[in-house]
């Protein structure tokens, strides 16, 4: 087996991938999707608290 069928094998993206800004396919990953949740949690959180703080 060479290197590029190697590569190839190892990258899955039967999932999901985006383009990075060089137009190459990157996977995306749990860990991206945990940290884009994560994200949204601290966001979502610090509305609340100025939407109750204005009352």
């Amino acid at each position: 087996m060479d290197n590029n069928n190697k590569k190839t094998e190892e990258i899955d993206f039967h999932q999901a991938a985006i383009l990075n800004e060089n137009g190459e396919e990157v996977a995306i990953t749990e860990e991206m999707v945990q940290k884009a949740f994560a994200e949204l949690d601290n966001s979502s959180s610090s509305e609340k608290t100025e939407a109750s703080g204005s009352s």
